[in-house]
């Protein structure tokens, strides 16, 4: 309730400044003298502060430094920001609180709405537009504000003013419910007490026996025991009942050499350490001393045991903590070998960075002295500078070759230095698949031996995939290059097909084939299945490589499957992403995808 009256105290507060906000605002749009929009954000800064300790109350975790401040800002007393806060937080969804919230963000809306039109006017004003005509629209949107800001006041004083009777009247029922009952229970234990006292020297002595500690009754005038138990005896040895009219001290002695409080001599002369606790009572009209006498024995026994274990302890505490060390020395000595390996790894990760940029670079210096080397053959095979006789035909035609094979390292070289520093991209344009394979049948027509065949088919019909041609033409010149080279007889064929989503490349050979244990290395860089020198077959052991890295990069896979001695099937499932095709196009679109 304190917070409750302290929320609607803050609710004038913040009604009497908005109020003074808006008087002050008029008075600058009449004056424009720059003191009354001063006296204007001094007014508005009050229910801003509270409109700031609000939404930060409406996080999930609120920083209570926020909220004081806002607070503070908004006027609220300082000993009230506590219980506001414990309000909002632990009351919030109650129905009367959180209908008050509810209008509270309302009034802020408003109330922003009135700091942003505040704004506005004295824009307007600094500009030099004074006229009333200039300043009319803000001036209505002002009132306006206020008018609606004056209802929603009055609705939140409201709404916690019918919580704060509901939660009096719900008090008062607790209240008086709860004083009936306190009535009633203070009947209840004063008969209960009267009926106790009637048995209750019966009831002590039944407790005086059953009692599992020996117990001695002490009248404090004669200091002689007039009650025991039959535990009492057994722990002294003698029968109880002459334990009565002797004094205590004759048998029970403090204890300075063990944990106990006091020991007791046995009749048979042994020692046994007691706990000893006093208290005093009125018996039958007379003033007593009740001591009680706990044997603790088995405490003493396990007290040794605890000290002997402890030590034993203390012993395994060292030398875990000799481990502890040793540990952390070899964690030191590890530390120090990861760091090493780290700095040893990130050299080998620089090293193969300038190697890669090496070979990049070596490569393209290469490729221009070949090229005016290619570019002269075909002068001379072209008879640009002499008839060339068949003998000069055929040297002209090997050194031809040769440099094309050249090229095509250097190429394959390139690409191998490309995809390793990851400058590799894809351009993806539609491709006409039977353009492209015509070309490529055409370019390796010369290298086909003279007993195969070379097949190309594609059953797209007028679909143009999205594919980067550049890549999918090296894909398929390399592998129908490989094929043609491990195929002495037979066919090569070379065909594409759609597929559901992807549109699937087959190259079938019948070549020599492959072994079971030849078929997992075949993409890997500089792999031969015949390594050795005197190998019949060429090549370097990149055009495989290079396939299965674009066709990665083309979002696709690769497999092959094949039999020794019968033949061998490349299978390249590529995504199908299908252009709409028009015969009257001017250009294509071209997407450009990350590599």
């Amino acid at each position: 309730m304190a917070g409750v009256r302290a929320y609607v105290e803050g609710e004038s507060t913040w009604s009497k400044n908005q109020k003074d906000a808006v008087f002050h605002l008029r008075n600058y749009a009449l004056t424009q003298d720059p003191r009354d929009y001063e006296r204007f954000e001094r007014a508005i800064a009050v229910p801003l502060g509270d409109h700031r300790a609000r939404v930060e109350l409406g996080t999930a975790t609120p920083d209570l430094a926020v909220v004081r401040a806002g607070f503070v800002a908004g006027r609220i007393h300082a000993d009230d920001i506590d219980e506001m806060i414990m309000l909002y937080r632990r009351f919030g969804t109650v129905s009367y609180m959180a209908d008050a919230i509810a209008i509270w963000a309302e009034a802020d809306r408003y109330l922003l709405k009135l700091r942003h039109t505040g704004g506005i006017l004295h824009a307007r004003i600094r500009a030099g537009e004074t006229a009333p005509a200039a300043l009319a629209r803000e001036l209505t949107r002002i009132a306006v504000l206020n008018d609606r800001l004056t209802p929603i006041e009055e609705a939140f004083s409201a709404t916690l003013g019918h919580g704060v009777r509901t939660l009096r009247r719900h008090l008062v029922l607790v209240i008086d419910g709860s004083a009936v009952v306190l009535v009633l229970l203070g009947i209840l234990i004063s008969w209960r007490v009267l009926s106790r006292i009637h048995d209750g020297e019966e009831r002590y002595r039944r407790l005086l026996e059953t009692a599992s500690d020996a117990i001695i009754v002490t009248d404090d005038a004669t200091g002689h025991i007039v009650d025991a138990n039959q535990r009492a005896g057994m722990l002294l040895g003698v029968p109880f009942a002459s334990l009565v009219g002797i004094d205590p001290r004759t048998f029970v002695h403090e204890s300075s050499a063990t944990g106990a409080s006091a020991h007791v001599q046995r009749a048979d002369g042994a020692r046994t350490p007691v706990d000893v606790t006093v208290s005093t009572t009125i018996v039958a009209g007379r003033r007593v001393s009740q001591s009680i006498l706990r044997d603790v024995t088995e405490r003493e026994r396990a007290a040794a045991a605890r000290r002997a274990a402890a030590a034993a302890l203390e012993k395994s505490f060292a030398e875990v903590e000799r481990a502890r060390h040793l540990s952390e020395e070899r964690a030191f000595a590890l530390a120090r070998q990861t760091v090493e390996l780290d700095a040893a790894r990130q050299a080998a990760v620089e090293s193969v960075r300038v190697k890669s940029e090496f070979v990049a670079t070596m490569s393209h210096e290469l490729r221009t002295p070949l090229n005016v080397i290619l570019g002269y053959v075909d002068i001379l095979q072209d008879g640009g500078v002499g008839a060339v006789t068949g003998d000069q035909e055929d040297l002209l035609r090997r050194v031809h070759q040769s440099a094309l094979h050249l090229l095509e390292l250097i190429d394959a070289t390139l690409a191998i230095g490309r995809l390793d520093a990851e400058r590799e991209s894809v351009h993806a344009l539609p491709v006409d698949v039977g353009a492209l394979f015509a070309e490529v049948v055409t370019s390796l027509e010369s290298l086909v031996p003279a007993g195969v065949v070379l097949q190309a088919s594609e059953t797209l019909g007028r679909l143009r995939p999205l594919l980067d041609r550049v890549k999918l033409e090296t894909i398929v010149r390399n592998l129908v290059g490989n094929a043609l080279k491990f195929t002495d007889t037979g066919t090569v064929s070379l065909a594409m097909r759609p597929a559901g989503d992807a549109v699937v490349l087959e190259i079938k050979d019948t070549g020599i084939g492959l072994r079971d244990h030849e078929v997992p290395v075949i993409f890997e860089m500089f792999r031969q299945c015949d390594g050795s020198t005197t190998r019949r077959y060429g090549g370097v052991g990149l055009g495989l490589h290079i396939v299965k890295r674009y066709v990665a990069l083309l979002g696709g896979t690769v497999a092959v499957t094949s039999t020794h001695g019968v033949g061998t099937t490349f299978t390249v499932r590529l995504p199908l992403v299908v252009d709409a095709v028009d015969d009257d196009a001017d250009e294509d679109v071209e997407t450009v995808l990350a590599s």
